[in-house]
């Protein structure tokens, strides 16, 4: 599997993990059981918290990253 599809899987996967934390946990705290509120507000809320794919060219190959917007960790895929 290619360093680009497997950072695609992995955002993906990371966006729709938050984005159920955050959906139940609004629903939950602020009893929001009727209208897509508590969707909107978990898709911004995901798509703010979720890394962010970079590609980045080295001079032998390209470098596919993950940064975060919160933290300065960045994973790298080779």
């Amino acid at each position: 599997m290619n360093s680009n599809t497997k950072t695609i899987l992995i955002s993906i996967l990371i966006f729709l993990v938050i984005f159920l934390i955050v959906f139940f946990g609004v629903r939950g705290v602020f009893n929001l059981t009727e209208g897509p509120i508590s969707g909107i507000i978990s898709a911004v809320a995901a798509a703010i918290l979720s890394p962010r794919r970079k590609i980045i060219e080295k001079q032998s190959r390209k470098e596919v990253q993950l940064t975060w917007f919160f933290s300065k960790k960045i994973i790298r895929f080779k």
